[in-house]
């Protein structure tokens, strides 16, 4: 909060709509309270899951990886903690930054967001196993997460679905 709490909490009482807070690294506990008291936001959690849409997704302040970003309908992380200029610096993973440093300085908005994701989907597609085994049919290799995501390079048994 810009170092001054009374200052940020200020900052975002001019901001419309709904805030709902994802706990962060800088949150500590008597910033929490402050928040609280200061009545700004309709709920304070670690995350949230919202379905929208064909997405799930999952808000956060860290990014993390989504086993199923490969499915038709996955579930997406969004989080903003690295402060990356690049959006889709962890789409690989089904995770989509939200920080501001990615977005010209500005919030974004849920259709923005999901309207982007729709764009690198169709533009960077993705390879799908056949099955929803974390085990891979040829190999026998349990392939999940980071493993699972670059297992079609490696495998001479993995098929590509259309």
């Amino acid at each position: 909060m810009l170092k001054d709490d009374d200052y940020g909490i200020e900052c975002l009482k001019r901001l419309n709509g709904h805030k709902y807070l994802a706990i962060g690294n800088h949150d500590t506990a008597v910033r929490i309270d402050k928040y609280k008291v200061a009545n700004i936001f309709a709920d304070i959690e670690y995350g949230y899951r919202m379905r929208t849409g064909k997405f799930s997704v999952w808000a956060q302040h860290y990014p993390a990886m989504m086993g199923n970003y490969k499915d038709k309908n996955p579930v997406i992380c969004l989080a903003g903690h690295t402060h990356s200029p690049d959006r889709f610096e962890n789409m690989e993973y089904g995770c989509y930054n939200v920080s501001l440093d990615a977005h010209d300085c500005y919030p974004v908005s849920i259709d923005k967001i999901l309207d982007d994701i729709k764009k690198y989907r169709q533009h960077n597609p993705i390879a799908e196993y056949t099955d929803k085994s974390p085990y891979c049919k040829s190999c026998q290799q349990y392939n999940f997460c980071k493993t699972r995501l670059n297992h079609e390079l490696v495998c001479p048994g993995f098929v590509k679905r259309s």
